[in-house]
């Protein structure tokens, strides 16, 4: 049974105030905390294994957290900074973490700064991670390398291009939500993922609210929306077309040789051009190939004219013949 949090203020010293929490304290939010107060508070929960829930979301304190043995596994730090939360993580043990929520947290400065390896070096048990609106517009190399458990990956309202190749790495993500960034497609790398994700263990992808096209370069994204096993969304997002229509793309998947006739003449012009420029190459070099053993035997009549020539004379050789 959850116990509510009780206090019991007793101050121990003349430098700061000190909060004592039950030790049966299963749940602590202090979410929307506005305390700043001299001397500083500190909240004190000694011997603790019950307590595994921990908000400090758009907090504004000078308190700090004195709790001995504690196991989270669940700790969301909302519209703070990452650093606050990192600094807040490193005094856990972080091998039960599950879940992390770093809502609007500026970790893209984070992932920038520290993100080849070290940003979530410690966070191999997390299963889900939330990292939305945070103005993360790539991903390094690395960054989720270390988190080899990640089975729910939440990405919406970043400013995102494409979905992060570095997602291709994992094995175990459920589901994987890039809703409201700027993704004008979803590439074949990852679509070709997130079938495999869906064999393994089924998938559900969130791609709603980006701003997608429906041209020849997206056709096969405008197929594999209606086509794909992955549990999307919805079967039918916001596009536009080359004139600057706004549409729908299970209406362009409904009228592909319609609205896409140009795309064959292209393909076709576009193949017909790389045909054209290797037979000219291919020819050419045939013609030098043929004509070698003429420009060799030129070569050594030239070479043996200059032998036979006087010293000075050879220096004008090319000008007049000696």
């Amino acid at each position: 049974m959850k116990k509510s949090v009780t206090s019991n203020m007793s101050l121990l010293s003349a430098d700061a105030s000190y909060v004592f929490l039950p030790t049966a304290l299963e749940k602590l939010d202090i979410s929307y905390t506005v305390i700043n107060t001299v001397p500083a508070v500190w909240l004190i929960v000694p011997e603790n294994k019950n307590l595994t829930f921990l908000d400090i979301s758009y907090s504004n304190t000078t308190f700090f957290m004195s709790i001995a043995n504690i196991r989270l596994t669940t700790f969301i730090s909302a519209g703070t900074r990452y650093d606050f939360a990192w600094h807040e993580l490193k005094k856990l043990q972080n091998s039960s973490l599950k879940n992390i929520v770093l809502k609007n947290a500026h970790t893209n400065n984070g992932i920038r700064k520290y993100g080849n390896g070290f940003f979530f070096t410690d966070l191999a048990s997390v299963v889900s991670l939330d990292i939305s609106r945070n103005d993360i517009w790539y991903f390094t190399d690395e960054l989720l390398k270390p988190m080899k458990n990640l089975t729910y990956m939440y990405l919406s309202q970043n400013l995102l291009l494409s979905v992060p190749i570095q997602l291709t790495g994992q094995s175990y993500i459920n589901t994987l939500d890039v809703r409201n960034n700027l993704l004008t497609r979803v590439s074949s790398d990852n679509t070709r993922w997130a079938d495999w994700m869906q064999e393994l263990h089924g998938m559900t992808l969130n791609i709603d609210g980006n701003a997608f096209e429906c041209s020849c370069d997206t056709i096969d994204f405008i197929r594999l929306i209606q086509t794909t096993k992955v549990n999307l969304d919805s079967r039918s997002y916001i596009c536009k077309i080359s004139n600057g229509t706004v549409i729908d793309t299970l209406i362009a998947y409904n009228s592909l040789y319609d609205l896409f006739a140009d795309c064959k003449s292209t393909l076709w012009l576009t193949l017909a051009s790389s045909l054209l420029s290797t037979f000219v190459t291919i020819s050419l070099l045939l013609v030098v190939y043929s004509k070698r053993w003429k420009l060799n035997v030129k070569s050594g009549r030239v070479i043996n004219m200059m032998c036979m020539c006087p010293m000075n004379e050879r220096l004008l050789f090319g000008l007049k013949m000696c």
